[in-house]
């Protein structure tokens, strides 16, 4: 578990490479955390890394809050972002 004050905060140039492990972490402490740096957050792995974003989304477009979704998939087709917005995907 992450830090209140660690990563979430960090700018997206100091990234690791895979920070997936740091949505999850973000995501679970939505509650705790500021929510608009978890939206970035999403959107700096999905100009990254696409297919870590998809494998994310798919266990979590379902119960993450709306805006943090529509975040994570700006840069998608408009066919899979209706997708992921139905909770189709």
């Amino acid at each position: 578990m992450l830090p209140y004050n660690s990563s979430i905060t960090m700018p997206a140039a100091r990234l690791s490479p895979k920070p997936l492990g740091y949505t999850k972490a973000a995501h679970s402490l939505r509650a705790h955390a500021d929510p608009r740096k978890t939206e970035v957050l999403l959107r700096e792995v999905g100009k990254r890394d696409l297919p870590v974003l998809k494998k994310f989304l798919k266990t979590h477009c379902r119960t993450m809050p709306r805006t943090m979704l529509r975040y994570a998939i700006e840069r998608f087709p408009e066919r899979k972002r209706v997708k992921y917005l139905r909770g189709e995907a």
